[in-house]
């Protein structure tokens, strides 16, 4: 399923739906590993949207679902996490703003940043 038209689907739905469609198609492709002769790891449309359901149902459980589409903040590498994360919080009710760490580096330096990232609520 490719968006190829105006849409007034939501982003998190566009995933679910195109997860139920083809849920073995190839979402992305990661490393296998730390070097680049390890190849690489296909990341299935059904995994992905599983990643996302998990990650809203974290964001919720931690900060509750967005009452006035409050912003959640990530502050990470543009990795396959930076997608999870704005369709996750979307899906929780929030907008994510992202600060982007760009790294221009061996691979190997990118593979410490196995990655938590932290929820924190501005308080008004």
């Amino acid at each position: 399923m490719f968006a190829t038209e105006k849409s007034s689907i939501l982003l998190p739905h566009f995933t679910k739906q195109n997860a139920e469609a083809d849920p073995d198609g190839v979402f992305a492709r990661i490393p296998a590993g730390t070097k680049y002769t390890d190849g690489y790891k296909d990341v299935s449309k059904l995994q992905f949207h599983n990643a996302v359901n998990h990650t809203a149902f974290l964001i919720k459980k931690k900060l509750g679902g967005g009452k006035d589409f409050e912003t959640l903040a990530y502050i990470g590498p543009g990795d396959l996490r930076y997608s999870i994360i704005v369709v996750a919080g979307m899906k929780a009710g929030y907008k994510v703003r992202s600060f982007l760490i760009i790294l221009f580096c061996r691979f190997e330096v990118l593979t410490r940043f196995e990655g938590v990232f932290t929820i924190t609520k501005e308080q008004h």
